[in-house]
């Protein structure tokens, strides 16, 4: 029972430590549409409160564990998820998202004669 007890031990040891393995995860988010850096992405790891955003050209490193899923995420792009197969650099391309927007509200503050405004003013009301 001991012999039986230790040769499953030894065989199952190996491969929860290679599942519980962190791994650098490093790389580069970039626009679909011109290639352009997209600094201040968001990744973060699927399930979890661990993250990071994309330094000013885009580049960013965060520690994850292997079949961990990043999410990547930037305003005006679609998310996209990445499965973590190892360590290395990586390329995230993000393509434009196709929402449309329903309502835009815009509020100024502050007061100025208007003969003295060079741009344009107007009201609008209810639709």
């Amino acid at each position: 029972m001991k012999r039986l007890f230790l040769i499953l031990f030894c065989l199952i040891m190996p491969v929860t430590y290679i599942l519980g393995q962190q791994v650098l995860v490093s790389g580069k988010v970039i626009s679909a549409a011109d290639g352009s850096s997209l600094p201040g992405a968001t990744i973060f790891i699927k399930g979890s409160t661990v993250g990071t955003s994309a330094g000013n050209e885009g580049e960013f490193s965060i520690r994850a564990t292997l079949n961990d899923t990043l999410v990547f995420s930037f305003v005006g792009f679609e998310t996209r998820e990445e499965i973590v197969r190892g360590a290395g650099d990586i390329i995230i391309s993000l393509d434009l998202s196709s929402l449309l927007i329903d309502e835009l509200v815009v509020i100024g503050y502050g007061y100025q004669k208007k003969s003295l405004v060079t741009g344009s003013i107007s009201s609008i009301g209810e639709a």
